[in-house]
């Protein structure tokens, strides 16, 4: 659900220095330290925060579109004071222009817009041109993480997924959560509290194209 953003955020992202890429300004490559994982459409944080809380020694980018979701997540960061862990004002679409190719070992997305109209397809982040880009930074090798609570994306996603090559690690109609090596976004604690069943799948890039 989109939300209004609020005066305070843009520059409130201005003043913190773990923010990467404002779409305010002109984008430009970043040097990633690897190793890196990515999560696309991180919300106010609590994935990424999570996984990042959970494994010190991997560098974690988070990247979103909503100005006041980006600053949200990024008050929490301070707060947790994490220095493993970078936020990105941008787009999917964005990606190529601000990484390099096979930049990341593991890519996430996280109950994702389903965009559930036919006319709508091409915004899907697993709609077959933003997959690309998408494609273009993880790793060989890699892993590309889904999670959902709509039905419909998750079977479309698992079909496009398919033909760009990748191997279906684990596709999960009813996601028993993993404490150990997971983390939960806002969306995922909401709709587990509302008993909906949670649509998890792990797709691996090949070695060789």
């Amino acid at each position: 659900m989109r939300q209004r953003n609020k005066k305070w955020a843009l520059p409130y992202l201005g003043t913190l220095d773990f923010v990467f890429i404002n779409r305010v300004e002109p984008f430009h490559k970043i040097e990633v330290t690897a190793p890196a994982e990515l999560e696309i459409g991180c919300g106010k944080g609590d994935f990424i925060l999570g996984l990042a809380t959970k494994n010190p020694k991997i560098n974690y980018y988070g990247i979103d579109g909503q100005t006041t979701v980006l600053a949200t997540a990024g008050k929490k960061l301070e707060e947790q004071e994490l220095s493993n862990v970078k936020l990105g004002l941008m787009l999917a679409q964005d990606l190529t222009a601000v990484f390099a190719p096979e930049t990341f070992a593991n890519i996430y997305l996280n109950f994702s817009d389903p965009w559930p109209k036919v006319r709508h397809e091409k915004r899907r982040l697993t709609s077959p041109k933003i997959l690309a880009i998408i494609d273009s930074v993880l790793k060989r090798g890699g892993q590309l993480i889904m999670k959902t609570d709509n039905h419909d994306l998750y079977t479309y996603s698992l079909k496009i997924i398919e033909k760009f090559g990748y191997t279906i690690i684990s596709s999960d109609e009813n996601y028993a959560f993993d404490e150990k090596c997971d983390a939960m976004s806002e969306y995922e604690k909401r709709f587990r509290a509302l008993g909906n069943p949670i649509y998890r799948l792990v797709a691996q890039k090949g070695e060789t194209k």
